[in-house]
């Protein structure tokens, strides 16, 4: 069986998705690809695409967030959004024709409506399965010659039947994520090797792949508290927010562990009672397994506001004070009735499953494009 995936390299939560699926299928003995779909198309376009996204997310999220809610009411943007897609939909209709996949999965809504506008003109017959990475719907995931939507939450269902998608179309299986995810780890080795200790709480800060949000901020006044607490703060690719994190830690007899860039987050998620960070889909879906309770740091306007609604509204977290975070996290952490509700409703929403059902999914899809186009 061959697949293509498509995604856009717009954060790290898209990619990630995709890099799960992919590793997932070529472990079932599949042929696929994942296609950087802008950078495949035309480099110039993902360039100036992707340098747009993240410089408007760094410096005027209120900018990128006014764009966000323009193109939910579907007002100008989107039919900007639209003809871009239409005119490099043709670039991507020659890949597929080289490449003649069973079936092509979207973990962004770029490459999606691109693929829908092909299918729409009769391009192909493949079965296309869009996977939504965050705990909303936007408008731009929402097109017609799409077969399959993977959301994160049976809730998120009620939202797409009022785009008009058929209930039969919509899948709940969650957000994929590594496997590793799902293991229960050794917390005495995980508090050894990283010089903790089990008696003292552990507040775990990040600030998503590019260190983004008031992280100093918040580890200052972690440290300035009397509170006795161990921090583990993670900067992602900030290097200017990794010295500085540093630079405190030399300057605290608190314990303060900061790292850039890491694939332990699972092992950090593993011994956290809280986690402080910005809400990406991703993040949040890994907190969920882990059972880990939610502080809002930071949310870009737009995607992670509404997974900040997600996290509020059925009681995972609690989002912080801009002044000072240290009384709202002291709120949830010394409420035992607060943190027992939080971790019982992660569970009870958390899809650990979601990678592999999400690949069973996959291969039915194809399995019915195969039956119905031999």
């Amino acid at each position: 069986m061959r697949a293509l995936i498509f995604t856009v390299s717009a954060g790290a939560g898209h990619t990630k998705a995709a890099e799960a699926i992919h590793g997932a299928l070529k472990q079932r003995g599949w042929t696929c690809e994942v296609v950087d779909t802008l950078q495949y198309i035309n480099k110039a376009a993902h360039k100036v695409v992707i340098g747009t996204y993240l410089e408007s997310v760094k410096f005027t999220p209120r900018l990128y967030g006014l764009l966000y809610r323009t193109a939910e009411t579907g007002e100008g943007l989107g039919e900007i959004t639209q003809l871009f897609n239409e005119l490099f939909a043709v670039k991507l209709q020659r890949l597929i024709q080289q490449y003649q996949p069973d079936v092509m999965v979207c973990t962004h809504p770029f490459p999606l409506e691109m693929i829908s506008i092909l299918k729409g003109k009769r391009k192909f017959p493949q079965p296309v399965v869009a996977i939504l990475t965050d705990y909303t719907i936007h408008p731009f995931w929402v097109n017609t010659y799409v077969n399959a939507y993977v959301v994160p939450s049976d809730y998120l269902s009620y939202d797409l039947i009022q785009y008009g998608i058929s209930a039969k179309r919509i899948h709940p299986l969650g957000i994929p994520v590594n496997r590793a995810f799902q293991n229960q780890l050794d917390k005495s080795e995980i508090f050894t090797r990283l010089g903790l200790t089990s008696d003292k709480p552990v507040v775990l800060v990040m600030g998503g792949g590019l260190g983004l949000g008031r992280v100093e901020q918040v580890i200052k006044a972690l440290l300035t508290d009397p509170w006795d607490i161990q921090i583990i703060a993670v900067a992602g690719k900030n290097k200017k927010l990794l010295a500085q994190l540093e630079e405190l830690r030399s300057s605290t007899q608190k314990r303060l562990i900061p790292l850039g860039y890491t694939d332990e987050v699972n092992s950090l998620m593993e011994i956290s009672d809280i986690i402080v960070s910005k809400p990406g889909g991703l993040t949040v879906t890994e907190a969920l397994i882990k059972g880990v309770p939610f502080a809002i740091l930071s949310p870009i306007p737009g995607q992670e506001e509404r997974n900040s609604d997600f996290l509020l509204n059925n009681g995972l977290g609690i989002k912080l004070r801009k002044d000072n975070p240290v009384p709202t996290l002291k709120q949830m952490l010394f409420n035992p009735l607060r943190l027992r509700q939080a971790r019982e409703m992660a569970t009870f929403l958390a899809k650990p499953c979601a990678l592999d059902d999400i690949v069973s999914l996959i291969s039915a899809q194809a399995q019915k494009g195969l039956q119905k186009n031999p």
